[in-house]
């Protein structure tokens, strides 16, 4: 994203200036930056959904041996507070995994760009550094405020989603 940053400001410099000869070496510049940048975010997004359906099969497989340790499945049934395990064993891996990688790469990512950017910004403009800080920080704060209500819902929506699943199961099994 730095590298990409600097290439097109030199490239929209050289295209305000009208100066063919090093718009034409930006032009060439962003094409190899291209060319390199293609192949590595398809290897990007490749290891990454491999990551996800190697963690969500490992999640599966050790939530599933734990479910027939021992018969637990006997003292799960009996347990009232735990609904549907059979479908939490599926739904549910697949969401935590998929949403806590998204949030791990997606956090991960923030940072990285947070301390490149943030050189950048402040030893252009020191102030407008501080302002867009701060205008980030409340923004966050703000966001994580209003998104707490959300946790509960998601969990109420997965909720209904298994106990639907469960019954459409047990209406096909009697039929």
């Amino acid at each position: 994203s730095v590298i990409f940053s600097y290439v097109g400001r030199d490239f929209y410099s050289a295209l305000s200036a009208k100066d063919l000869g090093v718009f034409q070496e930006k032009t060439l510049a962003y094409a190899v930056g291209l060319a390199v940048a293609t192949p590595l975010t398809v290897l990007y997004k490749f290891q990454r959904q491999r990551l996800a359906l190697s963690w969500r099969a490992w999640m599966t497989a050790e939530l599933a041996r734990q479910y027939y340790e021992d018969r637990a499945y006997y003292r799960v049934e009996l347990d009232k507070d735990i609904d549907n395990p059979d479908q939490r064993l599926t739904e549910d891996v697949a969401a935590f995994t998929r949403v806590s990688l998204d949030f791990f790469i997606t956090l991960l990512t923030a940072i990285i760009d947070l301390f490149s950017f943030s050189g950048i910004l402040y030893s252009i403009y020191p102030n407008l550094f501080y302002a867009i800080f701060a205008y980030a920080s409340f923004g966050s704060v703000t966001t994580v405020q209003l998104g707490k209500t959300l946790v509960g819902q998601n969990a109420k929506q997965l909720l209904r989603e298994a106990d639907l699943r469960y019954s459409l199961v047990r209406l096909r099994e009697n039929a």
